[in-house]
């Protein structure tokens, strides 16, 4: 469940885009203040489209924030993301913070602050672009062998990713009413 902690009135309207795909793939959503950074990374996922099925973390210039795992010696200076609320890096318009998903693809999110609002704002989809890539498509250059392919039903490897995707994907597609079905309360998705 992801709840604004009362203390921090008020909310902010990001900006985030995924790094190196053009045309770009992006979302401009609400959210009110105070929520941590974990509770961010749940957002980031649905406004996305991402199935929340590999590790993350986001970086500002000084830090990693993350799930520490305590079994793992290299993660010494990854912060807890639910000890930090995003109100510490959205001070103003055009702050911003990087939000890295999936290791292995290596997905990089740039998020930045296009407003901070004065009353607490629902979290909601606002605007965007295009759909998401697909989970473990291999990346950005994996993204762009996908699309090549998908544009040619006459590609020798067209039947193969079809049958992989196991859904139509669309990656012009869009749609923030959509997503924003996720963020209602549930007696209103009847």
């Amino acid at each position: 469940m992801i709840k604004a902690i009362t203390r921090h009135p008020g909310g902010y309207q990001l900006r985030v885009q995924l790094a190196d795909i053009d045309p770009a793939i992006w979302r401009l959503f609400t959210v009110p203040a105070g929520i941590t950074l974990g509770d961010l990374h749940k957002i980031l996922q649905l406004v996305m489209g991402w199935e929340d099925s590999h590790l993350h973390q986001f970086r500002d210039r000084k830090q990693c924030y993350g799930i520490p795992d305590e079994d793992d010696d290299f993660d010494t200076n990854l912060l807890d993301e639910e000890s930090i609320t995003i109100d510490e890096f959205f001070t103003k318009r055009g702050s911003k913070l990087i939000y890295e998903y999936d290791f292995g693809d290596g997905w990089e999110h740039l998020i930045v602050c296009q407003k901070i609002l004065a009353e607490t704002p629902a979290v909601a989809v606002v605007d965007g672009a295009r759909a998401c890539p697909p989970e473990d498509c291999g990346g950005v250059g994996g993204y762009y062998d996908l699309l090549e392919v998908l544009a040619d039903s006459k590609h020798e490897r067209y039947a193969e990713l079809k049958e992989w995707l196991g859904v139509e994907y669309d990656p012009e597609h869009f749609d923030a009413a959509e997503i924003n079905k996720v963020f209602e309360p549930r007696e209103k998705r009847k």
